[in-house]
């Protein structure tokens, strides 16, 4: 039993270590600047930081849903404005048919 707790407390030291190497990188990194952040600000900060780069590409990806919906129903609008269109000028050309060929017959 103690030697889980050892094995735990031992994983838990080396991220913690990980994590206080990896600020005194950022801290030296961040010499010349008038701003430092926390140890601990970093280690939220580090772990959020991925959460909100995920849920930027789902709503990135949802936006390009979207767009890609839009421009799909909008060029179905046109094929159908033109569709429409072509129709009405056939019939129109068949009325000017019918026009015609009753006058000749009269």
């Amino acid at each position: 039993m103690d030697e889980k707790y050892r094995a735990f407390d031992r994983v838990k030291l080396e991220e913690l270590h990980r994590l206080y190497r990896e600020q005194c990188d950022t801290m030296t990194e961040n010499k010349n600047s008038s701003t430092t952040m926390s140890f601990t600000t970093n280690i939220i900060r580090n772990k959020t930081h991925s959460i909100l780069e995920e849920q930027e590409e789902e709503e990135e990806e949802e936006q390009n849903s979207y767009e890609n919906e839009t421009n799909a129903d909008r060029e179905q609008e046109l094929k159908d404005e033109q569709t429409w269109k072509l129709l009405i000028q056939i019939y129109q050309n068949h009325v000017k048919q019918l026009e015609l060929q009753k006058k000749t017959e009269s």
